[in-house]
Order: C-alpha cells, then structure tokens, then sequence
C-alpha cells in the first residue's frame, strides 16, 4: 500500500505541474495583448500629431489665401496700366481687407519701388532683391513657378523678421516685376494661433523652409526641442516649400502598454498560484467534510436529545402548573366556604369590625384565586391549539365589548373604532390581547369621568399596527417598562393581579409582534402592538 506521504506527494505534483501551466499560458496572452495596446496607443497619438499638422497647414494656408487676392490685384492693375497714382489707396483698401497681410509691394525689376504702409518700411524703397544670392534663387523660383511663391523666414531689410511672397508680372509678354507682400513674424504666429515659442502643453511645432538645393534652411522657431523622433507628423505646404513638423510633446502610449504588461504579470502568477491551490482543494474538502459530516451527525444526535428533553420538561411544567393551580384552588374554596358559613351563621353575634375582618378575609382568597388562574394562563402562553385563519378583528372588537358589557355600561364607556382589517391570524389570541387592553383601560379610568376607547390600524408593508387609546388616568414614563413586568402594578388601588399587561407582552411577542406605550399623566394612555403579516406557521407552539 501507498503511504500517505506518497499519496500527498503525487497530489501536490500535478497542481504544480497546472499551475506553471497557466502560468505560462496567462503570461503569453497578457503580454501578446500589452503589445498590441502599445501598438494601438502609438497609432492613436500619431493619428493625433497628424491631425494637428494637417490642422496648421490648413490655417497657414487660409491666412496665405489673403495674400494670392491681394497680390493679384495689384498685379492684374499693373498688366492693363490701371494702378498710376492710386497705389496706396488700393493698397490701403486690400489691407482693411486682409487682416494677415502687414505690408503691400511692388517690384521693378529687382528693385522695390513702392509699399505700404511706407511708415517704418522706408528702408526698403529702391532696395535691389537681385544683389543678395538668397533672395535671387527665391525671385528665380517664384518667376518658375509664375504664381505666389513665398520666401522666409527671413531678416527683413525694415527690421524684424517675417516672410515675403511674390507673383510675378508680365506687360506686353515682357517680365516687368513682381507684385509683393509682406507677413511679419507677429502676424504669421497670430494667423497659426499658436504660441511663439512654437511649444504648448501638447505638442512642439516647427517651420523649415527647404531651399531649391533641397536642403532645409533654419528653423523658424528656436527651442530646443528634437522634433524629427519620437511621435512627431510632417505636411508640406507648397506655397512657401515649406514643411511643418508638429511632435507630441509627451507621449503616452508606452506608459498604458507597459501597465498592462505588468500587470499582466502579476495576475499571472496570482492565477498561477490560484490554480495550483485549487488543484489541492478536493482532497482536502473531502476530509474536510468526511469530518464535518461526523460532527453534524454527533451534533444531530445531541440536538435530537435534548429536544425530547425540553420536550418532556415542557410537559411536566404545563402539568405541574395546572395540578399545582388545581392543587391552590381547592383550599381557597375552603377557604371562602368555611367564611361564607361563619358570615352566615353568626351574623348576628358578630361586631362590625369582625364582620370586615370576614370580609378582608374572602376578598383576599378571591384576589388569590385570581392571580391563580392569571398564573396558569402566564404559563399557557405560547401554546396554540387554534389554526391561522381569517379574523374580522372589528368583530373581535364586538366580541371584547360583550364579554366587558357590564363595565362598559357600569362606567359608561364609548368604544370607537377606526380601519380595521380582516387579517390572516390566530383569533384566540388576538382576541386576548383586546380583551386585555381594553379591560385595562376601563380599570384606570378617571373618577367622574366616562371612559372613551379608540381602537384603530395602520397598514405597513410587513406588519399591522394596532392601537388602543384611552383617557384614562395615563401613566408616568418612568413605568412605561415596568408595567409588562409580572405583578408590576402603577397603582394598586385599582384592583387586578398585575399580570395582564405581562401576559399580553408575552402573547404579541410570541406572536412576532411587539408591544409599547405611550402615555402622559393624567392625559390617559394608547398601548400599541404590531402584528405581522403573512404568517406561516411551522408548528404550534409559538
């Protein structure tokens, strides 16, 4: 036979064996998923760069747009010999027009014979384009290409730094010059909308002009920034040959892939470790409830026991307190009867103050016999020999005003009641539980004053709330738990055992119920009880 350590070791090798299984197989997944989350997010944030390049090309375009209108006017008023003096009026009139547009040109030849504004561009009145070798291959291009070709960034010759555009003009077939405009730096940033250090929180953009060489020329803006790595986009815009680069300023798509793939490597190895342990667990659960099953069945014998023995205690203690109240009563009958006959056969040879002792005497064995039966029926509570059924509880109201009749119309008391239902309940019970109250509540009447008893219900989800209201003498807060307590009495002078609130706490509650009160002093008193709804019975002792 196999030892148990033989056993247990074949067990444990197989679970290891499945938990580098899914190890494994959970480590490949995530990291195959990781990788093309890092994929995805850097195809997004390039998506992104493209965008915002393609956006800025469409504003530098659209500010441009202003300047191929205007200097084709001037050009076309040049062609047919319209412009003569009315150069800066034209001009005056195609700015108001052209909020991108910071100066209008006109160009001889090579050399610069009329702007406006002429206020600070005095410099470049009779300015020859032709001697400097940079401006010559950009007049050269601009004459190739026959339509608006601009140069820059540059230094402009005025001051400051922009950049120049050229349409080329041509009288009777002959190149005469060029009709130009001129976009300073300020200008040119407002019309991209962006800041002058060609940085914000998202993005880095730059501006490079490629020469006719094909080489690019410097940088339009100057940060320090690498703009030809990471995730960066490039458009070219014709107008200018130009190319805007636009490069995401921090990048985010490694961050979410590398996340993932840690992750993922830990939730790999928690899984890996889960499925090993439970792997483990059917063995160990088999002898678990191997022994918890034999501990049920022990717990079960044990039970079962000591239910018949509360049971068969049960039954003795119902039987000794019938025999026992049996047992009470026979000697004050004696009691009573052995005074009866001494009243009536020395009622002449008796004083008054030995006829009120015999008197002191049977009032006292009637009070004991009294708590005698309150006694039994304490003990009675809880056993229930009727079945749940319908209760019209106005009826029983009816039923607790015939069987008090005599002191409802002794004191001449008014019984209202108010929305009471038929409920699914026990009547012998219920009716108990009125009789009490309703006794209780002609007991401690005031003086002189009829009682008036208000019986009503209020409906909640799980539970009706009875109530039974009085303007009795009322009770002190200081006894609103006291008098559910046996043989508790506020003022004794008023009769009774002390018993039937006790025995009317223990019949609501046993029933799933519960019972208080309200009161104020000399006000009078409203005793609520609940009961709930719906009760389904599993046995008869409640």
């Amino acid at each position: 036979m196999l030892s148990y350590e033989k056993i247990l070791g074949r067990l444990v090798t197989v679970p290891k064996q499945m938990g580098w299984a899914f190890f494994i197989l959970l480590l490949c997944l995530t990291q195959i998923i990781a990788f093309r989350i890092y994929n995805m997010e850097k195809a997004a944030e390039l998506h992104i760069t493209e965008r915002e390049a393609i956006f800025l090309k469409g504003q530098l375009e659209g500010s441009l747009n202003h300047s191929i209108t205007a200097t084709k006017v001037l050009a076309y008023l040049v062609e047919k010999d319209l412009l003569s003096d009315n150069f800066d009026s034209i001009c005056k009139n195609l700015l108001s027009q052209n909020p991108f547009i910071d100066a209008l040109q006109l160009v001889k030849g090579d050399t610069i014979i009329n702007t406006y504004p002429l206020a600070g561009n005095e410099a470049t009145i009779g300015y020859n384009v032709g001697n400097n070798s940079a401006h010559r291959e950009e007049v050269e291009q601009a004459k190739l290409r026959g339509e608006l070709y601009f140069e820059g960034p540059i230094n402009l010759i005025q001051g400051g730094k922009g950049i120049v555009g050229r349409v080329p003009i041509s009288r009777d077939g002959v190149f005469w010059g060029f009709s130009a405009v001129i976009i300073r730096h300020e200008t040119l940033i407002r019309a991209l909308n962006i800041d002058p250090t060609g940085m914000n929180d998202q993005f880095v953009y730059q501006l490079i002009k490629i020469n006719t060489d094909g080489k690019e020329s410097n940088p339009y803006f100057q940060h320090d920034q690498t703009i030809d790595s990471g995730i960066y986009s490039e458009v070219t815009v014709p107008i200018g040959n130009w190319i805007i680069l636009v490069k995401m300023k921090q990048p985010q798509y490694w961050v979410n892939a590398v996340t993932f793939s840690l992750l993922g490597i830990l939730l790999s190895a928690l899984l890996g470790v889960f499925s090993w342990f439970l792997a483990v667990q059917p063995m160990r659960l088999r002898a678990l409830v191997a022994m918890k099953t034999k501990d049920l069945k022990t717990a079960n014998r044990t039970l079962q026991k000591k239910a018949k023995e509360l049971e068969f205690s049960n039954s003795e203690l119902e039987q000794f307190a019938y025999v026992a109240s049996h047992d009470l009563q026979e000697p004050l009958r004696m009691i009573t009867g052995f005074l009866n006959q001494l009243e009536k056969k020395y009622l002449n040879q008796l004083d008054e103050k030995a006829l009120k002792y015999i008197h002191f005497a049977k009032d006292g064995a009637i009070r004991m016999k009294h708590i005698i039966l309150d006694l039994l029926e304490f003990s009675r509570v809880g056993i229930l020999e009727d079945a749940l059924e319908q209760v019209d509880t106005r009826q029983m109201v009816n039923e607790v005003c015939m069987l008090e009749k005599r002191n409802i119309e002794g004191k001449n008391a008014k019984i209202n009641i108010h929305n009471l239902p038929v409920i699914e309940f026990y009547q012998v019970p219920f009716l108990r539980i009125l009789r009490n109250l309703v006794g209780n509540a002609l007991r401690y009447n005031k003086p002189d004053t009829s009682p008036i008893i208000t019986i009503s219900s209020t409906t909640h989800d799980d539970y009706w709330e009875f109530s039974v209201s009085d303007n009795g003498l009322g009770i002190s807060e200081e006894h609103f738990d006291k008098i559910f307590v046996l043989f508790h009495q506020v003022d004794p002078g008023h009769g009774g055992s002390g018993m039937g609130l006790a025995i009317t706490k223990k019949l609501v509650e046993n029933l799933g119920g519960e019972i208080w009160v309200e009161a104020e002093l000399g006000v009078g008193s409203t005793f609520y009880f609940t009961i709930p709804k719906m009760r389904t019975p599993t046995n008869k002792n409640l």
